[in-house]
């Protein structure tokens, strides 16, 4: 699959709690989420293919292929690289 137009293709790996046991959420709405990056578009400088990456979780579009959830975003939602 080939990105476009400066956005990341993550794998969602987490949902509001990180390995070390840090809780993401707020009064139970999740606003960030750990995902890894698959594929990026050529524009995107910042994240490289395979970074674990914590990311904004509001308004996300997400595709559903083979029973895995992906998220495409843009660059600037990423908000730290592990």
């Amino acid at each position: 699959m080939k990105v476009l137009n400066n956005k990341i293709l993550i794998t969602i790996q987490n949902a509001g709690k990180t390995k070390s046991g840090i809780i993401l959420t707020s009064t139970d709405k999740i606003i960030a989420e750990v995902g890894t990056v698959k594929e990026i578009a050529k524009e995107v400088k910042k994240v490289k293919k395979g970074d674990k990456v914590l990311f904004k979780s509001y308004s996300l579009d997400i595709v559903e292929v083979d029973d895995a959830k992906y998220v495409f975003l843009d660059e600037k939602d990423v908000i730290a690289i592990f």
